[in-house]
């Protein structure tokens, strides 16, 4: 084995008797779950959105674009000002005739991701082929694709 051995993940106990010892600099620090892969995802779908749609199509977001509403005070502010469970993520609105008259409907999922009942309702509210559920920008330029959006 070669001196000084590579960072290992360690127990925490066994970890605290190292840094003790003055080793800390052994210890790998725990690797950072991502807390938000839902909102990491959207800022890459939002920057996707800008670069392929045209200028004759508009989208926005009806999300807190992954602000995390910690108090019934603040969600109860957010739903006075709108804000609405099972609102998708993504709206796009065509700016043509007659496809004006026209939105579409994308809803943001992380892997593990799961929709909601309010979620499905409004999906069975808007009607086959008005609303997908994507995973990943691949999934959104398919949707896209499929809408004849580009």
């Amino acid at each position: 084995m070669a001196w000084p051995p590579s960072k290992v993940a360690l127990n925490p106990a066994l970890a605290a008797k190292l840094r003790a010892a003055g080793h800390g600099d052994m210890i790998a620090k725990p690797k950072r779950r991502n807390a938000q892969p839902e909102a990491d995802l959207q800022k890459l779908v939002a920057q996707f959105l800008d670069a392929e749609l045209t200028p004759r199509r508009i989208w926005w977001s009806s999300t807190l674009n992954g602000v995390r509403l910690k108090t019934a005070r603040e969600r109860g502010r957010a739903q006075e000002q709108g804000l609405r469970p099972g609102l998708p993520d993504i709206v796009i609105v065509p700016l043509t005739y007659p496809a004006l008259t026209e939105a579409y409907f994308i809803e943001i999922k992380s892997a593990r991701g799961t929709v909601t009942p309010e979620q499905a309702a409004l999906a069975e509210a808007l009607g086959p082929g008005r609303m997908a559920v994507c995973r990943s920008v691949d999934e959104v330029r398919v949707a896209l694709v499929a809408w004849g959006m580009i």
